[in-house]
Parts: C-alpha cells; sequence; structure tokens
C-alpha cells in the first residue's frame, strides 16, 4: 500500500497481533497492550508540546508533509527535535478503545480532551486540502477546536506543502470567494464521527450548552482569521 490513510494503517501498526503495543504491558492501568507511544524508545518520548487535530482518513504523505512543511517554516518554534506532538492514533491505546467501543469509555468525553489539551498548552489542525478539507465535516474536530479557541489555547493551522501553493494561487489571483463559501457552510449539525456514540455526546453537548449556530460562528471565525494572517504573510514575503 503506497500512501495509506491511518485506518488502513491502525489495522497494522496500532492494534492486533502486528501492534506496536501488541503484548507490552500498559504503564497506565497495567494490562496487556499499550498504545504505539508506550512502545516506542524512550528517545522518541518526550512531554507533549502540541496537540494535533486531524482526521484519520488523511492519507500518510498529507499528514508528514503537512507537519514537515510547518517544521521547516520560520514560524515553527522550538527546534524540530523539542517538539512532540500529542496525536490521538499514536497516544490513545487502541486496544482499549477498541475493547470499550468509544473513543470514550464514559461521559468523561470534554473533560479528557481538554486535560491533553492544558498539558500540550496549543493545537495545531492539519487540513488535508485548503478548499474541500474533511476537517470542517468531523464531529471531534470541530469540537477541539470550538474548545481550543474558548480555552484561549495558541493555534495554527497546517497544510501539506501542494495545498499551500494552492492557497498562494488563489491569493494572487484573487479567488477568495470560494473560500468564504466553504468557510460560511461549515455546521456541525451535519459533521460525523466514526463512532455514533462519541458524535452523539459532542452534539449533544453542545446543543445543552451554547447550541450550535455560536460553536459555528466560534470555528468560522477562527478560520477566516488564519487566512488573513496567512494571506498577510504572503503580502510580505
Amino acid at each position: 500500500m503506497a500512501d495509506p490513510n491511518f485506518y488502513e494503517i491502525c489495522n497494522v501498526l496500532a492494534i492486533g497481533p502486528s501492534g506496536k503495543g501488541f503484548g507490552k504491558v500498559c504503564p497506565r492501568d497495567s494490562r496487556a497492550n499499550c498504545s504505539i507511544v508506550d512502545a516506542l524508545d524512550a528517545p522518541a518520548q518526550g512531554r507533549a508540546t502540541h496537540f494535533v487535530s486531524w482526521c484519520w482518513r488523511y492519507r500518510l504523505e498529507v499528514v508528514v508533509d503537512a507537519v514537515h512543511t510547518w517544521i521547516q517554516s520560520s514560524q515553527s518554534t522550538p527546534s524540530a527535535g523539542e517538539i512532540f506532538l500529542w496525536m490521538c492514533f499514536f497516544c490513545n491505546n487502541q486496544y482499549r478503545i477498541l475493547e470499550e467501543g468509544s473513543m470514550s469509555g464514559s461521559a468523561e468525553l470534554q473533560t479528557i480532551f481538554e486535560s491533553h489539551l492544558a498539558s500540550a498548552g496549543q493545537m495545531l489542525v492539519i487540513l488535508d486540502t485548503f478548499l474541500e478539507p474533511s476537517y470542517y465535516s468531523r464531529a471531534w474536530c470541530l469540537f477541539e477546536t470550538y474548545v481550543c479557541i474558548e480555552q484561549g489555547f495558541p493555534r495554527d493551522i497546517l497544510l501539506p506543502s501542494r495545498e499551500l501553493e494552492v492557497f498562494k494561487d488563489m491569493m494572487r489571483n484573487g479567488e477568495a470567494e470560494p473560500m468564504r463559501r466553504k468557510i460560511r457552510q461549515i455546521d456541525l449539525r451535519r459533521a460525523e464521527a466514526t463512532v455514533k456514540a462519541d458524535e452523539d455526546r459532542i452534539k449533544l453537548m453542545i446543543f445543552t450548552s451554547c447550541g450550535f449556530d455560536a460553536v459555528n460562528r466560534v470555528v468560522q471565525t477562527e478560520i477566516q482569521k488564519w487566512i488573513l494572517n496567512a494571506f498577510a504573510m504572503y503580502m510580505s514575503d
């Protein structure tokens, strides 16, 4: 498989007998089988410096290229050797999630997520494409962005290098309307999650608190701000 997505990678590296953590004692609960990060040697581990919000449907090349492009940019500090990313695929114990049938085995979904975000202190959002990102249709992703904004943590949006070129071309040609149109279409009501129980919990939390319209406005405004900042940086280059 030349360029698998992370659902496909999961079956090889994160769960089952071929998983990196298969047969190893999990340091979190002292049970057999652990997460990928807990199976790594110490030099590859470290306290998370960034929480990453992204989609498992992304291809491997998209994620690697987006992170590499960000690290190479002048905006990414500290140096690459001091960056440790918290990514659910690697840091959550996928064996436990498979057993429990949900990202959260309880109603503590928001608390669990917020603790990881607070520990890292800042968030990176990875978009696979600029105009049609899968991110906009995923309940977990929009929820994570909303919480990050409300909690006041720094955040940045990452794009693969080819999508950065698409963005620059659109800026160069004055084609801002397609971007605005896509952003205005973001609606958590229509967003989905791989596990229906998680989707229902997220939507219930939003419905019974601030409401969908408030969340949509916050997320849409944040992405528009990023576009304006990116445009200003592009013009100054």
